[in-house]
């Protein structure tokens, strides 16, 4: 947990200094928000877009990351908080276990390996009260229309020529990790992690 909670602190600390992203025109049923991955300014150009639809009860991410190492090993992340409202300046690392912000960080469901021109995507829907073992910390989905929600790209490294491993590390927090995550520089060589990418969709409550 404690290599964990650095790699989302580190992570956190770099949303801080973003600018306040804007959000689409919401249709249909669910109030969707269209951002671009930021990268951590770890040399490997992360770039991209998240789309996330917030309806009644569960959200629904659409994922097309670019930039990435092709073949080499990506989960994405995301750091909710439930109440947005109750953080001071801004959602970040100091919210993370403030009273009423209930804050969770949970796997999105998408991992994979990059395809040959660094390419990855993904569909998946999160439901509120949903965990399969995926919650890190925190309660969970508890406000899918109320959450801000962080989306953290993390790298695993190549593929292991392991099989067991090679399922871990697009599956898990630290699947393929050896050590504390490497710093401003993408990992590169297998047992080396880090997380390279993020981005931001303000709660529609708190704009």
């Amino acid at each position: 947990m404690t290599k964990l909670l650095s790699a989302l602190f580190a992570a956190l600390l770099c949303l801080g200094v973003l600018a306040a992203p804007s959000a689409a025109d919401p249709p249909g049923n669910g109030l969707d928000s269209t951002e671009g991955v930021f990268d951590f300014g770890v040399g490997d150009g992360t770039g991209g877009m998240t789309e996330l639809t917030h309806d009644r009860n569960a959200i629904t991410m659409d994922a097309d990351i670019t930039g990435l190492e092709p073949g080499h090993a990506y989960t994405l992340w995301l750091i909710i908080f439930n109440n947005p409202a109750a953080c001071v300046d801004g959602c970040g690392e100091d919210d993370l276990f403030r009273n009423g912000v209930l804050a969770s960080g949970i796997f999105s469901g998408i991992g994979g390996f990059a395809d040959g021109d660094g390419n990855l995507s993904g569909y998946k829907m999160t439901a509120e009260g949903y965990d399969n073992g995926t919650t890190l910390f925190g309660p969970g989905l508890k406000s899918a229309k109320q959450a801000e929600v962080h989306v953290i790209v993390r790298s695993h490294g190549p593929e292991s020529g392991d099989a067991a491993v090679s399922a871990l590390q697009i599956s898990t927090v630290d699947g393929g990790c050896d050590g504390a995550d490497v710093e401003d520089v993408p990992p590169d060589a297998l047992g080396e992690c880090g997380d390279v990418g993020a981005s931001v969709h303000l709660s529609y409550k708190t704009k």
